[in-house]
């Protein structure tokens, strides 16, 4: 029994209609490209009163996709880095952002790494608002609890909002 080979151009067009195929499945999403949505970002260096003590913080928070169905934040990449005067110092991973205006951003994520470590897995949340004087909260909840503080003026430093 013979079996019957393909013509080469036959087989070299299936085997590029195949690799086309398979590059378009594999390639990243139209939502991926930066212009399909709002470039928010913030970052920081400031101090600021946190519950009666003198906090600094050091932050820097981007936009990565659009924001979900139903959702106004958006994924997000940075990084938060805190330490208070009374001792208490962490870093969280930033993982979502928001546009509130022009000038206000919120943003927030996981408590990676403290020097306390029950507050390893809670979630911080913070308010940044690049104004006259600029402006900043941060609030510690538990994983799934969204709440933002009131944002107050900060003592020193200096906050950039980009949308």
């Amino acid at each position: 029994m013979a079996t019957k080979q393909r013509p080469l151009p036959v087989a070299a067009l299936a085997f590029a209609l195949a690799l086309l195929l398979a590059a378009i499945a594999f390639a990243p999403a139209a939502s991926a490209d930066p212009a399909s949505y709002p470039r928010v970002s913030v970052k920081g260096e400031v101090g600021f009163d946190y519950g009666g003590s003198t906090a600094a913080t050091a932050f820097e928070a981007r936009a990565i996709g659009p924001a979900a169905p139903g959702e106004e934040h958006q994924p997000a990449k940075g990084s938060l880095q805190l330490e208070i005067q009374n001792g208490l110092a962490f870093t969280a991973s930033v993982e979502h952002i928001h546009a509130h205006s022009a000038t206000e951003v919120h943003f927030g994520g996981p408590i990676t790494k403290s020097n306390d470590p029950s507050l390893v897995g809670k979630f911080v949340h913070c308010v940044a608002i690049d104004g006259s004087p600029d402006q900043f909260s941060l609030m510690i909840t538990d994983a799934g609890v969204h709440e933002h503080g009131a944002p107050a003026p900060v003592l020193w430093g200096k906050i950039k909002v980009r949308t």
